[in-house]
């Protein structure tokens, strides 16, 4: 491992789930510098990664085939290994900036938009690991 994964490891591990392969490329490449990011393009697979990885906070799409994120969310709440991740939700639905409209809207989990801004994505992250 690098100087530079080290670091972004003593930052946290963010786990992407989204079945959209160019958001999830997006997603690390905005986030790696400021985390340790390790993602999965198959929602079936997160449980997997999750224990595999065991991520400090875990961004999941909600509208995925196969599984939906609320489908994700229940299989990772059900295990012990993973109960306690805090999930934020990704959503297209929602403009940049809306982030506030989906507090607690799914289960107490946060959303942010999928086209957020770095900055507030990063706020979202913060807010989830606290």
């Amino acid at each position: 491992m690098d100087s530079e994964d080290t670091s972004a490891a003593a930052r946290g591990r963010i786990m992407v789930v989204d079945d959209d392969i160019v958001a999830t490329a997006i997603l690390r490449a905005q986030l790696s510098p400021h985390f340790e990011v390790v993602s999965t393009n198959e929602p079936t697979a997160a449980l997997a990664l999750a224990r595999e990885s065991q991520p400090h906070v875990i961004l999941c799409d909600i509208n995925m085939p196969g599984m939906t994120g609320d489908e994700v969310a229940n299989v990772l709440s059900e295990d012990e290994a993973t109960r306690d991740i805090p999930i934020v939700y990704l959503t297209a639905l929602l403009e940049p900036g809306g982030t506030g409209l989906l507090d607690d809207s799914f289960g107490g989990h946060w959303g942010v938009s999928k086209s957020a801004p770095l900055g507030e994505l990063l706020r979202v992250i913060a807010r989830a690991l606290q």
